[in-house]
Formats: structure tokens, C-alpha cells, sequence
């Protein structure tokens, strides 16, 4: 499991910290076997490039097997232009591109309790 993400590699380093009180919990590094980062790529998202970097790490052949779960239209138009399913998990920070949002992503989640239902019917 992949996280790419736009955030700089400190605030990801900082909550896989002992400084972060959420550590234990939200720790990134404990969770992902790959992080990739805004630091990691020449071109940020809505450039291909940070998936092509993951589907590559995990020698990913068949990216239309893969699912991508975003929160953003920066996210779902870079993750889609690999050729991956995208499915977006709601973000109301994200509202004012929520309809375009809607229309894109292949597969729409009210919350991640939405997304675990979903899944655990396929």
C-alpha cells in the first residue's frame, strides 16, 4: 500500500515522530510500504508522474487493476491519466470542484465507513 501525497516530506516525518502525540496512531511510516512525496517527483500532481513512480516501485503491469483512493481533483486527474481506477473518499475542503470531482472519479464515497461497506461487498 501506497501513500502519494502532496505534502512535504517533513509534516510526514514529523507524524511518524515521537513529537507527534498522533505517532501511535497516524504514524505514515507504519502503515505504507512506499511514501512518496512532493520531494520525490520532478512533476506534482495533476502530473502522472508520483503514480507512474508507485506502480513502478511495485511493478505494477496491469494499472487498471488498481484502485486509488483520492480526496482531490489534483489527485484523481493524476492518478487517472496512468490508466488506475480512482474512488474519492468526500473532503469538504474539495467542495468547489466536488461536481467535476463526482463526474471523474470511477467510483464516489461518502466517508471511509462508505469505502469499507463498499469494498467488503466486492
Amino acid at each position: 500500500m501506497a501513500l502519494v501525497t502532496g505534502t512535504e516530506k517533513i509534516v510526514i516525518d514529523y507524524f511518524s515522530s515521537k513529537k507527534s502525540k498522533l505517532s501511535h496512531y497516524l504514524s505514515p511510516n507504519k502503515f505504507f510500504d512506499l511514501i512518496i512525496t512532493k520531494e520525490d517527483v520532478d512533476k506534482e500532481k495533476p502530473d502522472p508522474q508520483p503514480y507512474e513512480k508507485t506502480l513502478e516501485y511495485f511493478c505494477i503491469k496491469n494499472p487498471h487493476k488498481v484502485l486509488v483512493i483520492a480526496d482531490s481533483l489534483l489527485g484523481i486527474l493524476s492518478a487517472k491519466a496512468t490508466g488506475t481506477k480512482v474512488g474519492v473518499i468526500y473532503d469538504k475542503y474539495s467542495d468547489s470542484d466536488r461536481e467535476i470531482i463526482n463526474e471523474t472519479a470511477d467510483y464516489v464515497f461518502c466517508d471511509w465507513n462508505d469505502f469499507i461497506e463498499k469494498m467488503l461487498k466486492v
